[in-house]
């Protein structure tokens, strides 16, 4: 979780789209968070995204327990 300046709703419902960038101004090309969730997908973690604007945004993993 950060303390930054948070998302409105629909930049996070956008956040994993490829080459999304909220701020053009940043460095990058917006891939990361789009390659950090087809990765989750893929391998069964749960990820979920919580944003406030001025209050930050947390992002949690959440693992299966180990399959026998």
């Amino acid at each position: 979780c950060d303390q930054g300046k948070g998302m409105d709703e629909i930049t996070l419902m956008r956040i994993f789209d490829r080459y999304y960038q909220n701020d053009g101004a940043m460095a990058g090309y917006g891939i990361g968070l789009g390659l950090v969730k087809r990765y989750c997908d893929r391998h069964g973690i749960l990820l979920h995204v919580s944003s406030r604007q001025g209050e930050g945004t947390c992002v949690k993993l959440e693992f299966k327990k180990g399959e026998k």
